[in-house]
């Protein structure tokens, strides 16, 4: 709302209009991964060379490209103009401090979500904005910085397990999708067994630092949950409007991975 627009705006006085400001915590990450597949093949890549990667925008093969380290404005802006992105899309990715949601464009759909990583010696969870955009056959992912839930999409593309490679791109979004609210379960499951194990300590002793931990803790369960409700919105209206670019073959997927969600935030109440 109002207080983001305000916020967004002083970071930029004195810059031309149209420049690009990332709001994020500086990181010296950034590399560009490339996965291109079909059912016969497969090559993968990185780089730190942006236009190396500009290609794939024509292949007539599904291709994800993920940016890490979006702290380097210069090439979300040189991907963004190559890809027909609008500037404004280009500012949200670089805003890093947004909820979840979906927009359709005439070409594209452009996905922002949150990804949550657990530090369990310092019992912290810290998110991350990873946004995609989808274009006729690549999926575009931008990411703060190195390390992410997305392997077991990795993996199956590296050695042609399920359906993936014989899919188009709006399934490898899915996919992508999935392994996110799959860690979502996983990482409620084990702050959930961490406040147990921490509830039982403090009846036994009830120690200042164990009532502060546990109290941490839900306090994270509640950041999960306020991301899980923006969530569900976009994926319900990615299975009710189906932008052109989502196959209807592809449509009960993303059903499925909302009735998922679903059932997240019903554990999390």
């Amino acid at each position: 709302g109002s207080h983001m627009e305000e916020k967004r705006l002083s970071a930029k006085k004195g810059l031309p209009p149209g420049t690009l400001v990332y709001t994020g915590k500086y990181r010296e990450d950034f590399e560009i991964e490339v996965m291109n597949y079909s059912i016969e093949e497969f090559r993968e890549f990185k780089t730190t060379d942006v236009e190396s990667v500009l290609p794939f925008r024509d292949s007539s093969t599904p291709t994800w490209i993920n940016i890490t380290g979006i702290h380097r404005t210069d090439v979300v802006q040189r991907v963004g103009e190559f890809f027909g992105t609008h500037p404004l899309v280009l500012e949200d990715i670089l805003n890093v401090h947004q909820r979840p949601k979906v927009e359709f464009f005439e070409n594209y759909v452009f996905i922002v979500l949150k990804m949550f990583t657990y530090d369990k010696n310092l019992h912290e969870l810290e998110s991350e904005q990873v946004s995609l955009i989808l274009t006729k056959n690549c999926v575009l992912m931008f990411q703060e910085k190195i390390g992410d839930v997305f392997d077991p999409v990795r993996e199956r593309i590296r050695y042609n397990r399920g359906i993936i490679r014989k899919k188009r791109a709006d399934y490898l979004l899915y996919s992508l999708i999935d392994a996110l609210v799959d860690d979502y379960f996983v990482l409620l499951e084990k702050i959930d067994d961490e406040i147990d194990v921490l509830e039982e300590e403090v009846l036994e002793r009830p120690e200042k630092e164990t009532v502060q931990r546990t109290h941490q803790l839900k306090r994270n369960l509640v950041e999960l949950r306020k991301t899980i409700w923006p969530l569900r919105e976009v994926l319900s209206s990615l299975y009710r409007d189906v932008p052109p670019l989502i196959e209807k073959e592809t449509v009960p997927y993303f059903r499925d991975v909302y009735d998922h969600t679903i059932q997240i935030a019903d554990t999390v109440e």
